[in-house]
Parts: structure tokens; C-alpha cells; sequence
């Protein structure tokens, strides 16, 4: 199995993260992350990926918290992070559904 673990950072609270797949499984993941993401932390989750090696995926929302909310001062609103989102993931199914 694959594990990592994640810190909420909010209150210091530890919780883990299980991937229910063994390393041996042909699963393909896609992880869309936020930098200000409080619930799980973006160092702590690149260990998971990263042990996913190149059956794991990432797009990373510049400022986006666990909810992809952003601080109005990156100029960016709602619409723009999910359109931002939607064509990162559309892009991977386009690219993994070709392989």
C-alpha cells in the first residue's frame, strides 16, 4: 500500500492518508493541490505522489486553499481558478485516455 501523511495544520491535528491500492495496481491519479492549503499539506502530499512515481499526476493552484478559494489581491476569481482546473484535468484524461 501506498501511505503518506497529512498534517491539518490548522490545529496541529495528524491524520493519514491511505491509498486503498497496492503499489503493484495500474490506477492513474491525478492530485489537484492548492498552495494555501491548510488541510493538507503540499510538502507532505508530494511524498505521496511522488511514491506513485509516473502513475500519479499533479496541477498545483497557485494561492488556491483546500477550496481553491484564492485572496482577491492575485487579481484571479472563482471562475478562472476552475476553468484553470477543468483544463488541467481535461488535459490529463485527453493525454491518459491516448496513451
Amino acid at each position: 500500500m501506498n501511505e503518506g501523511r497529512i498534517v491539518a495544520l490548522d490545529d496541529g491535528t495528524e491524520v493519514s492518508f491511505v491509498l486503498d491500492r497496492p503499489a503493484s495496481a495500474r490506477w492513474l491519479y491525478v492530485f489537484v493541490q492548492g498552495t494555501r492549503d491548510r488541510l493538507a499539506d503540499l510538502d507532505l502530499m508530494s511524498g505521496v505522489w511522488n511514491g506513485l512515481g509516473a502513475r500519479a499526476s499533479t496541477h498545483i493552484v497557485d494561492g488556491g486553499d483546500h477550496s481553491f478559494e484564492v485572496l482577491k489581491r492575485s487579481g484571479r476569481d472563482r471562475e478562472e481558478v476552475l476553468d484553470e482546473i477543468a483544463g488541467a484535468v481535461a488535459g490529463w484524461l485527453a493525454q491518459t485516455l491516448s496513451a
